[in-house]
């Protein structure tokens, strides 16, 4: 009866794989594409996490301050080139000691180059996961460093330029990156993280590049931050190896 059931989710799987592949393929705006092969993946990570009945939620929420930098026409390969300050406000549900799913809100001021400045206000939603099992209830391991993928949101606001007229306006981008989380207490994290986020436009400097292709001429901004996290809900445990 269990080796049906394993074939029976295992086909649905497939199913599932087969739509969003079909659907990717099919859809009009290569941003679509992207989006939803980004969101399979997400899927796909997703699966192997336990069960909602096995799952002990915890809820953290945290500030982080450091630099945020662009890369596209104006500067098409140098990390931290013309970095500004960036404001971030996070928070963390963990599923898990491995599972975790994540929202943050940012703000920056980027330098796009010749063209002047761009402010972005960035919300993203996303899945991490932690390399080695994390909690700061539990006294080993202290840190694990982890990856995480989202889907995200931004507006940007900047100058008008005499080839791109006003670039005002609110896009959807691709976030992801890594980081490592240290525990300083049994509700205290803090974290180093650095994201990359890729956006469907190529008018956040103002400047257009020769043709349209989604991977290499749109813009990317990324942010390098430092956090601090405090644990404001705890699950309740019922194990005693937990505790």
């Amino acid at each position: 009866m269990s080796s049906d059931s394993h074939i029976i989710k295992k086909h649905k799987r497939q199913q599932g794989v087969k739509f969003f592949r079909t659907f990717a393929s099919r859809t009009f705006y290569p941003e679509a594409k992207y989006l939803c092969h980004a969101v399979l993946a997400m899927l796909l990570l997703l699966q192997d996490a336990p069960l909602a009945a096995q799952r002990r939620f915890a809820l953290d929420a945290g500030v982080g301050t450091g630099c945020a930098y662009y890369i596209g026409d104006n500067n098409c390969r140098k990390q931290f080139y013309n970095a500004s300050p960036v404001w971030e406000g996070l928070a963390r549900m963990s599923l898990d000691e491995h599972h975790v799913l994540r929202m943050d809100v940012a703000f920056a001021d980027l330098d796009v180059g010749g063209t002047g400045s761009a402010g972005i206000v960035h919300v993203g939603v996303g899945y991490e996961y932690n390399f080695f099992p994390y909690d700061p209830q539990l006294p080993k391991p202290p840190y694990t460093p982890y990856v995480f993928l989202g889907l995200g949101y931004f507006f940007a606001s900047c100058p008008e330029t005499p080839d791109s007229g006003s670039r005002e306006g609110c896009n959807l981008a691709i976030p992801f990156g890594m980081g490592v989380k240290y525990r300083v207490s049994k509700r205290c994290t803090l974290g180093a993280e650095w994201s990359f986020a890729k956006t469907c436009t190529d008018r956040l400097d103002g400047v257009s590049g020769p043709s349209y292709q989604l991977l290499h001429n749109n813009d990317w901004y990324s942010f390098a931050t430092v956090t601090v996290a405090i644990r404001v809900l705890n699950p309740k445990r019922h194990c005693s190896s937990y505790l």
